[in-house]
């Protein structure tokens, strides 16, 4: 019984004064190159240029106190393609193609952050400063367009992971910056199967409803 009444307590001190915020941001985003295979045609180990570019996010989301937040959030970059390179399945010769597009992604995402203040633990003063991290997953759409590129969509399994800091402006707004990691499943290009993951340095706002 006393058990109960324990976990009773502190699940409603947990969640006693929620807050809905609003989030918004930038991401300068660095990808790796793209893994690339068709069978019959190209050999394992083939990749695809992706050039940096930015991003942008936006969410919604709830501040459940105690440092626990969950959040929905939707974002979109623009990756342009370089150079491919691989090898021909039937012979194992040197491939290479200058590609011409574009690789446009949507991604719907389903986040859980922790956030706490550095001196609260080391028991000194770092003012409105505070150490975020988190993760999250949902779903990817991609969308390949370009003049020598088949034009295809495909939508794939995404996750992410984030951390950083955050500065009180006041007691609604914040801003924050920080590193992000993105990943998807195998976006399948008309018998290829092509996957990117990247890295981004991110920096925006969260808007705190009272």
């Amino acid at each position: 019984m006393s058990l109960a009444v324990s976990v009773l307590l502190a699940t409603t001190a947990f969640a006693q004064n929620p807050h809905v915020y609003v989030s918004g941001g930038g991401i300068y985003i660095m990808p790796r190159d793209a893994d690339v295979s068709r069978p019959l045609l190209f050999r394992e180990g083939g990749s695809i240029e992706l050039h940096s570019a930015l991003g942008g996010v936006g969410g919604v989301g709830i501040d459940w106190g105690g440092g626990i937040r969950t959040e929905l959030e939707y974002g979109r970059r623009q990756l342009e393609l370089g150079k491919l390179n691989t090898r021909l399945a039937a012979s194992g010769d040197p491939f290479e193609r200058e590609l011409d597009g574009d690789l446009t992604t949507d991604l719907l995402m389903a986040n859980l952050l922790y956030v706490f203040k550095p001196g609260d633990m080391l028991e000194t003063s770092w003012g409105g400063v505070n150490v975020y991290v988190g993760a999250g997953g949902g779903v990817a759409w991609h969308v390949l367009k370009g003049p020598n590129v088949v034009n295809s969509r495909d939508s794939v399994v995404a996750y992410q992971a984030m951390a950083g800091l955050s500065y009180d402006l006041t007691d609604a707004l914040e801003v924050r910056s920080g590193y992000r990691y993105v990943g998807t499943g195998d976006y399948r290009d008309h018998g290829s199967d092509v996957s990117y993951d990247t890295h981004g340095l991110e920096f925006g706002f969260l808007y705190r409803f009272h």
